[in-house]
């Protein structure tokens, strides 16, 4: 069974693609910084939460999504060294996707990979925005509330672990392939939304879960709070996300334009 060829929408993505990965060079070290560091907060995260430290658990898996955000936004220009601290982005980390459609370019790309998902990304922007200011309802939804979350975006979770699951079938990492990169089509897509859903539900625990706040105190985390009573499927959500980012800022010039040169092979 062949690998189809690069489709028409496909090339104009990947063009795109390494157009802002070129543009973004200057922040290629600086994002597999970030990056590294994600992880050691993910691994912190695992090990806290086992210890029943709840607080700093959250804390630590807050800053493993932030970092890891930071580190893709920096590597595909939309975001800069600036936007990282204040008034950028700073802890606000679903600000990181309200630059990402923001910019032209990214929207040109999602529009080139799957059109009908860029109709509702100004209307998406409006809501997202008013959701960033409501600290105190994101902060403390309870634990029925948060199953229904996590359900809902059940779907979303389910494609991006398949795509990921279909990688680790290869004994030995190397370069991504066409067969590769049409698996991760819709699972990179889905990652985008997942990685949103995960910034909204932890950006607003940067702060109480360290010192009292008017929003949450580090004491508030208990297992009848809905961050810690789903932090398992959290941690999980996590690590894909993370390794679907590496995935993508490990990507050379030479991946962009074998893959922009393809013809299609057979499938592995």
């Amino acid at each position: 069974m062949m690998t189809p060829p690069v489709t028409p929408p496909e090339k104009a993505a990947l063009q795109l693609m390494l157009e802002n990965w070129k543009d973004a060079e200057q922040f290629a070290s600086l994002s597999r910084q970030f990056e590294d560091v994600a992880w050691t907060d993910y691994k912190a995260a695992k090990v806290l939460f086992n210890e029943k430290l709840y607080a700093p658990a959250v804390f630590h898996i807050q800053q493993a999504v932030e970092k890891g955000l930071k580190a893709y936004g920096l590597r595909f220009g939309f975001l800069t060294e600036h936007d990282l601290k204040g008034a950028g982005v700073g802890h606000k980390t679903p600000m990181v996707f309200i630059k990402f459609l923001m910019s032209s370019k990214i929207k040109d790309i999602i529009r080139a990979l799957d059109p009908p998902s860029i109709e509702d990304a100004d209307e998406d922007l409006k809501k997202w925005k008013i959701l960033i200011e409501r600290p105190n309802d994101l902060a403390r939804i309870p634990k029925t509330e948060m199953h229904h979350v996590l359900t809902k975006h059940r779907p979303l979770r389910e494609e991006l672990n398949w795509s990921l699951s279909q990688l680790n079938r290869k004994e030995q990492p190397r370069r991504i392939s066409l067969s590769d990169f049409k698996r991760l089509r819709k699972g990179l897509l889905a990652g985008m939304q997942l990685s949103f859903y995960l910034a909204l539900l932890t950006f607003v625990h940067w702060e109480g879960s360290r010192y009292p706040t008017p929003v949450i105190s580090p004491k508030d985390y208990t297992l009848e709070l809905g961050i810690v009573s789903a932090f398992e499927d959290i941690l999980g959500d996590t690590e894909a996300i993370l390794r679907t980012i590496a995935l993508q800022i490990s990507l050379t010039e030479c991946d962009f334009n074998n893959l922009l040169g393809a013809q299609g092979a057979p499938l592995p």
